[in-house]
């Protein structure tokens, strides 16, 4: 690569990690900035994010995490294939952001940094998420939840995610369900028992993906209350899914209804008819 398009990607890569800091944490802008900084994908950015994890700004620290957590290379040319996808430093960024949760102390770099382990897909992250379950603040067991599910059938997710099912927060427990119950496969009958609780779960997000997590395990006893549920609540995705695993469907026929599904149930599991 010639100097000036060297100087010119140096430059692009100082305004990409600037733009990181700009607006509101959630903004759009920043993250399309991190965004750019993950497909660029070269020593220099995780140089730059490994700089900045020790940054005394916090918001620096988030943005350095969410930069190692994906940087990437992709074949050029022609249309890239997600499988093709190549992530860059892995073991390097897992030990930049270990180091990094071990002094957190800011509740919005913690949360980016656990996300951070979750992507890495490194195995050795799953204590060290773990140790953040209890945590005070919502969003941190959120984060907990979400970057568990990524390593969802190992046994400490497994236990930690079973715990958070029962999260005094809505968004906590629904994702849990999500990362045990529906990405996960482990099955045995303290977890269907579990799922079956949260079909009564106020938040019909939990409920519905409860529902899913029963169906994919293809419990029986989902039957009535997928019934109930599907006339209830009508047309929706999960339910479908749910009732599809029940039936052992292997598509979704185009032209089925919540009335189909019922239908189908009713003749599969007579029982569900009392």
């Amino acid at each position: 690569m010639g100097h000036n398009k060297v100087r010119n990607l140096l430059g692009k890569i100082d305004r990409l990690f600037a733009e990181t800091l700009k607006g509101g944490k959630d903004d759009h802008a920043p993250w399309d900035a991190v965004s750019s900084l993950h497909r660029i994908g070269n020593r220099a950015i995780f140089d730059r994010a490994v700089a900045w994890s020790t940054a005394l700004e916090p918001l620096k620290r988030a943005r350095a995490a969410a930069v190692l957590a994906q940087l990437r290379h992709a074949p050029r040319g022609r249309k890239r294939h997600p499988q093709e996808t190549q992530f860059l430093y892995r073991k390097e960024s897992f030990d930049v952001v270990s180091e990094m949760l071990d002094k957190e102390r800011d509740t919005y770099a913690l949360i980016a940094e656990i996300s951070a382990l979750g992507h890495i897909g490194n195995s050795a992250a799953i204590s060290i998420i773990a140790k953040f379950a209890d945590h005070a603040n919502e969003d941190v067991r959120f984060s907990v939840a979400w970057a568990l599910g990524s390593y969802h059938d190992d046994p400490l997710s497994v236990s930690v995610l079973q715990k958070l099912m029962e999260d005094v927060d809505r968004d906590v427990r629904d994702w849990a369900i999500f990362g045990l119950g529906v990405l996960g496969n482990a099955d045995n009958e303290e977890i269907r028992l579990g799922l079956m609780r949260h079909l009564d779960d106020p938040f019909l997000d939990a409920k519905f993906e409860a529902a899913a997590a029963l169906g994919k395990r293809q419990d029986a006893r989902l039957a009535k209350p997928l019934v109930e549920m599907l006339k209830r609540y009508g047309d929706i995705i999960s339910l479908r899914e749910a009732a599809r695993d029940l039936l052992k469907m292997t598509d979704d026929p185009s032209d089925w209804s919540e009335t189909e599904y019922i239908v189908a149930l009713q003749r599969k599991f007579p029982s569900t008819l009392n």
